[in-house]
């Protein structure tokens, strides 16, 4: 399994990171963040993407999604479907933001097929499982079991669920938006903590962590964090980059 994690900051852009986004084995798209499209063509990967997991849609995880629709459009001519899976009201959103910008759907040469997914208990599509989380807005995690299991939690307050979402997977993208000194705030606005995560990690068995959505103020994730990480978590952990590249 190959892992291009594309964007790795939580809420904004920063000068060296920009939000979450993350490549699945060139073909399966888990959020678009903003930039996110240029990432894409670098990589060469747009004409292989089948499916686009929109774990919610704050814009700092679904901000380039109108510009990847486009630019499938006029610049690869798309013409197989492509798969948006994502919480209920994802149709809603994405077709009231083609109102708002007059994107002329219409003229697509593909069609695009939502799966709305409510999520208050696991549900699976084929290779892709998914669970609703607790944010301060509807919010999925998802799963995907292919040649190896990798489980995102989207943004996340603690929740137990994950563990059987997770359960014996790969890897675990989860959600470490700061250090524990910070977990009150954290959770005030439904987001993890290094504690919080390394304990999902640990009680789910998972192989590898790889943390993720760090905020602005944490200037060095793997210094402020992986120490807290390793005293509840012993598997392999990974604090990723922007644009780094991950086999498993």
């Amino acid at each position: 399994m190959k892992i291009d994690i594309l964007g790795t900051s939580g809420s904004i852009v920063t000068q060296s990171r920009d939000p979450v986004s993350i490549l699945v084995n060139d073909s399966i798209l888990i959020d678009c963040a903003e930039g996110t499209t240029k990432k894409l063509l670098n990589l060469t990967k747009l004409r292989s993407i089948k499916a686009i997991l929109i774990s919610h849609v704050h814009p700092d995880h679904f901000a380039g999604f109108l510009t990847l629709v486009w630019r499938f459009w006029l610049g690869e001519q798309r013409t197989r479907p492509l798969d948006v899976h994502g919480p209920v009201g994802i149709r809603s959103a994405i077709e009231t933001l083609f109102e708002i910008t007059k994107t002329p759907i219409d003229s697509f040469g593909y069609v695009i097929k939502y799966h709305e997914i409510d999520g208050k208990k696991i549900e699976k599509n084929g290779s892709i499982s998914a669970l609703k989380v607790r944010h301060s807005i509807p919010t999925l995690a998802f799963r995907l079991d292919l040649d190896k299991s990798i489980c995102y939690s989207g943004d996340t307050q603690p929740f137990n669920g994950l563990v059987e979402l997770a359960q014996g997977c790969d890897v675990l993208i989860h959600e470490t938006s700061g250090p524990a000194k910070q977990v009150e705030w954290l959770h005030k606005y439904g987001h993890s903590c290094s504690l919080d995560a390394a304990r999902i990690a640990r009680d789910a068995h998972a192989r590898m962590l790889i943390p993720i959505h760090f905020l602005p103020h944490v200037r060095d994730p793997e210094k402020e964090m992986r120490e807290e990480i390793e005293s509840v978590y012993d598997g392999k952990i990974i604090f990723p980059n922007d644009g780094q590249s991950i086999i498993i």
